[in-house]
């Protein structure tokens, strides 16, 4: 790949998609800090796809009981 060019980054939508996960999930961890990303705009955010296939392949944490 040439070292010149600019990286493609991800919409939460692709990087939703990628993780097979809610894009309400991918903004929630943005939020938390737990997956970077860079604001675009006001309301939108981009994505490294490495960080987003790093975050993937970390083993799920357990979650809250459902009721």
């Amino acid at each position: 790949m040439d070292e010149g060019a600019p990286k493609r980054l991800l919409s939460v939508d692709e990087a939703a998609g990628r993780m097979g996960r809610d894009p309400s999930l991918v903004r929630r961890l943005i939020r938390h800090g737990r997956l970077p990303a860079v604001r675009v705009g006001e309301r939108s955010y981009a994505i490294s796809p490495e960080d987003v296939d790093r975050f993937a392949a970390q083993p799920r944490r357990a979650g809250r009981p459902r009721r």
